[in-house]
């Protein structure tokens, strides 16, 4: 039954933006890190992922406030959290170069 029941389960859809304003969608389990998703993003770029050196990394925006997303937290608990938040339909993932590279 759980096996059944977890095939009919539906990939969330996450749009991650970049700074020339595009975006693209990414197709996801639920229990998908901010980490597996940056790697999903990175992958799909084709970018070179050094593990040392994350020089590429997700932030939430809105407005002209960013801030770097949690890595260990899951995808879904940060849309909840936006959805409620005031600015939540404001608010976008953007992937850029982060603070230390």
């Amino acid at each position: 039954l759980e096996q059944r029941c977890t095939a009919c389960l539906k990939l969330v859809q996450t749009r991650v933006y970049f700074l020339d304003g595009q975006f693209k969608t990414f197709g996801h389990a639920p229990g998908l890190s901010m980490q597996g998703l940056r790697k999903m993003v990175v992958d799909r770029l084709g970018l070179e992922d050094n593990e040392d050196n994350e020089s590429y990394t997700l932030f939430e925006m809105c407005g002209p406030d960013e801030t770097p997303v949690n890595m260990k937290e899951l995808v879904c608990d940060v849309l909840y959290r936006l959805d409620k938040s005031e600015n939540g339909s404001r608010t976008r993932f953007v992937f850029k170069r982060g603070v230390n590279a």
